[in-house]
């Protein structure tokens, strides 16, 4: 008999320019240390606008104090939200918004394809 662990869509973009649509298990502490060890460390979320409304932004809170590598299609995607204000270092992960309970979502098809349209 098999077991199948629920998981939510996500995005990974790393700063070698690495973009991969993976599934992130479920469950707040599966989610936390899904999304921490992919920024390798303290987490820290944007929610996005424009096109990109819904969807979450996750980096390395302290990314910029411990010197992360510049991650350009990471950057391309803050700037297609906010401008040119900022940019993002270190591996980022986004996922969908939350619920009504505050709950971390999964990206929908069309969110995964509205990103990958940004970041390639």
């Amino acid at each position: 008999m098999s077991t199948q662990t629920e998981t939510k869509q996500v995005v990974v973009i790393t700063p070698e320019n690495s973009v991969v649509v993976a599934e992130m298990p479920v469950g707040d502490t599966a989610e936390y240390n899904f999304i921490s060890t992919a920024v390798e460390g303290w987490v820290q979320m944007v929610a996005l606008t424009y096109d990109l409304t819904g969807v979450c932004l996750w980096v390395n809170e302290e990314g910029k104090l411990n010197d992360l590598a510049y991650n350009p299609l990471a950057t391309l995607i803050w700037e297609a939200c906010f401008g040119f204000t900022d940019v993002i270092v270190g591996t980022a992960v986004l996922t969908g918004g939350t619920d009504e309970n505050g709950d971390t979502l999964g990206l929908t098809d069309e969110q995964v394809k509205n990103i990958l349209a940004i970041a390639q």
